[in-house]
């Protein structure tokens, strides 16, 4: 599986700062029921992919208070899908969200897998100036393309 979608009929919740309480700090309630019922509902459809590729997602927040900081929406349904729907919420390396408030409350999460960004290249990694021989040692460095060449991303239609 290399892409999944989910629709729930509901408005999504934002992710809550952590309480502190008898010396330790928890998840408020109603952040860890809204990041179950995600979780939940997407084994149901889905099962459990667990993409370990760079995954592109693409979030819509439809009924939600204005006043709702989308980056906090987003957190949340990341939050809910890591270790389900991808191994980690690292992985996501583009992500698009949108919200509306006056529209009908629904939550709409898009994911799939996605090549390297532009720009980005693969390169050995190096000890004292000399190439590890041991595979699977890499890391991603920017190649020295101008600033203007990174903008090839296609836009998302509205």
């Amino acid at each position: 599986m290399t892409s999944f979608e989910l629709t729930l009929p509901i408005a999504a919740h934002t992710k809550q700062r952590p309480r502190f309480g008898r010396g330790r700090a928890y998840t408020p309630a109603e952040t860890r029921g809204w990041e179950e019922l995600l979780a939940w509902r997407f084994i149901e459809q889905h099962g459990r992919p667990r993409l370990t590729c760079p995954v592109r997602v693409e979030l819509y927040f439809g009924g939600v208070q204005p006043n709702q900081d989308i980056d906090n929406l987003a957190k949340s349904c990341l939050d809910a899908l890591n270790g389900i729907a991808f191994e980690d919420d690292r992985q996501v390396v583009e992500l698009v969200a949108r919200k509306a408030s006056d529209r009908t409350p629904q939550t709409v999460i898009a994911g799939a897998r996605r090549a390297p960004l532009p720009g980005l290249r693969r390169r050995r990694c190096e000890v004292q100036g000399r190439p590890r021989r041991a595979a699977g040692e890499w890391r991603l460095q920017r190649s020295h393309q101008p600033a203007h060449a990174l903008r090839s991303v296609p836009s998302i239609q509205a």
